[in-house]
């Protein structure tokens, strides 16, 4: 893959000038907020973070061609449960999308930006990870919103894009 388009993917990936960066935003959620609900607000931010996950190791896994174990549609992967059962399964889930984000940038290199997928309605590789860079974006602001609504958030001056 070009460098320069590589680095763009992998700058997307962490929000760099389009949104706050999802590992920061997910970082920031302790334990007692992660299942908190907001009045008239159908998720928690643990229903939209798991959803993130899993959706995003859906997405990865097709990218590097790996048989996915279950089927892609599965409700879309929000699970039923508001909220994480422990504070330790929360740090796990909170590493294992940390995870995600960092295989796909080490992926990133790699990939054929042109390989497609059939099963996708021959998207390509490029199509997979906008996919998932915009998908990401999409649910980080609606846990930004989540935790503004809840009054715990607060982010430094560095971390509002172009000072919006």
């Amino acid at each position: 893959m070009d460098k320069n388009i590589g680095d763009a993917f992998a700058r997307g990936l962490h929000g760099m000038w389009s949104h706050p960066d999802p590992l920061d935003v997910i970082d920031k959620v302790d334990f007692e907020t992660v299942g908190m609900k907001v009045e008239g607000y159908p998720l928690t931010i643990w229903q939209i973070s798991r959803h993130m996950m899993e959706w995003g190791w859906m997405i990865f896994n097709k990218l590097r061609k790996v048989e996915l174990p279950y089927e892609a549609d599965q409700k879309n992967f929000f699970p039923a449960e508001t909220s994480s059962s422990t504070a330790a399964v929360w740090q796990a889930h909170k590493n294992a999308f940390r995870e995600l984000i960092l295989q796909c940038e080490d992926f990133i290199p790699t990939m054929d930006p042109n390989a497609t997928y059939p099963e996708w309605d021959d998207s390509t590789a490029t199509d997979l990870l906008m996919i998932l860079i915009s998908h990401n974006s999409y649910h980080t602001a609606q846990i930004v919103a989540i935790l503004k609504m809840l009054g715990k958030w607060d982010p430094a001056p560095e971390e509002i894009p172009f000072g919006s």
